[in-house]
């Protein structure tokens, strides 16, 4: 529990004859933030950044959480509505064709229709279709040929980002990152670099659903030192809302590692560009506009701590433009933002809101799960009633 490892965290902290400062220092973190993990007012959500503290304060990972066990028995179990992807998936679709089997699929037009709507089934978090779909779009661009190859290819590469979307969206971060490599193969296959661009974007989410922000910074800064001298001189909308994604993913990062600076610098150039871009876009299925530059604000600002500007930002944004992924995600960082600030009633009923717009997606979300186990220790009387039944309706308890 949140307060129970703040806790543990200030006697360890002590007993080492550490000062709050000094202990920053050692994380490379912000002696506020310090202060707000041992007040339990900021949860320490991530597996190797609790690791990270232990190791500094030379004390085991479950001395800090003994409730817990490893603390990833806090997240949500394997989705088995991902079990027809994962086999399509780890079946590889490309086989029966490579092996001069028939497999008979549909016109491009027809599959381009219905990876579209797999990529919404997938944001509505119904995996179905994209199982379904990928064999025949594997097997369609291995027939392809000259100019017909190209768009078969740029196909499968957007069907294997939803795939790892799909995958990194539910905690399956190994999944996500093998469909993101067969994206990355099929845009270079391309030679559109905007297509590789895109797929670089969807593996820097992977890396960071794997923890292995190293690797996400170091593939996004590269990213954007290679798109930025494009984005000048009345660059087309597609190529800045590349490049304005790009930086909602370094914004994130940047927040992770307590860096203020860098998080809001990023973040202010990504509303310059979404400004220029507008809503209502969808270029490279990023969702990239002004209104997911505001649910990034309100994210960012609870990895810094900040749920007073997280919750003033949420109360100026309507994200129905957006999916019902983003708009489920918008829910649940207002529920963080309470249960940061301990007000157990609205975080509850921002719970409530995101289970009933979306219940198959809460249900697994890693998120849904975490918020109700910090809110654990804090509920009492009919509030600790109602979060009992709702942990009850898609076994979050610990």
């Amino acid at each position: 529990m949140a307060t129970h490892l703040g806790d543990q965290i200030a006697e360890a902290r002590r007993r080492k004859g550490l000062s709050q400062r000094e202990l920053a220092d050692l994380l490379d973190r912000s002696e506020s933030w310090v202060s707000q993990v041992e007040r339990g007012v900021l949860p320490v959500e991530r597996v190797a950044l609790l690791r990270r503290i232990g190791d500094v304060l030379e004390i085991g990972i479950l001395d800090l959480q003994p409730e817990l066990g490893e603390p990833e028995q806090a997240t949500t179990p394997r989705n088995t509505a991902l079990d027809g992807l994962r086999h399509a998936l780890t079946g590889h679709p490309a086989l029966p064709p490579l092996l001069g089997q028939p497999i008979i699929a549909a016109g491009y037009k027809v599959l381009a229709a219905e990876v579209d709507l797999a990529w919404n089934a997938a944001l509505a978090s119904d995996f179905d279709p994209l199982a379904e779909i990928l064999p025949e779009v594997e097997a369609a661009t291995r027939r392809a040929r000259g100019e017909h190859r190209k768009r078969h290819l740029i196909l499968l590469t957007r069907l294997y980002q939803a795939v790892s979307y799909s995958f990194a969206t539910e905690g399956e971060a190994d999944s996500a990152w093998v469909a993101a490599d067969r994206a990355i193969a099929a845009a270079e296959a391309t030679t559109d670099p905007f297509q590789v661009i895109a797929t670089h974007y969807r593996l820097a989410h992977t890396l960071i659903a794997l923890d292995r922000d190293d690797q996400a910074r170091h593939l996004i800064k590269r990213t954007i030192t290679a798109l930025h001298p494009l984005t000048k001189d009345n660059a087309d909308h597609q190529t800045l809302a590349l490049y304005g994604a790009l930086h909602l993913v370094w914004a994130v990062l940047a927040g992770r590692d307590q860096d203020r600076q860098l998080a809001r610098s990023s973040l202010d150039e990504a509303e310059r560009v979404a400004n220029i871009v507008g809503d209502g876009r969808n270029d490279f299925d990023t969702e990239f506009g002004v209104t997911n530059v505001k649910l990034h604000r309100i994210a960012v600002a609870l990895d810094l701590g900040d749920a007073g500007e997280a919750l003033d930002v949420a109360s100026t944004t309507n994200p129905e433009g957006l999916s019902t992924e983003r708009q489920l995600r918008f829910h649940l960082d207002i529920a963080r933002a309470h249960t940061q600030r301990r007000h157990v009633d609205q975080a509850i009923n921002a719970l409530t809101t995101a289970e009933a717009m979306q219940p198959e997606g809460f249900r697994s979300h890693r998120l849904a799960h975490q918020v109700i186990h910090d809110l654990e220790p804090l509920a009492t009387g009919h509030t600790k009633t109602a979060l009992d039944n709702l942990a009850d309706r898609i076994g979050a308890h610990t």
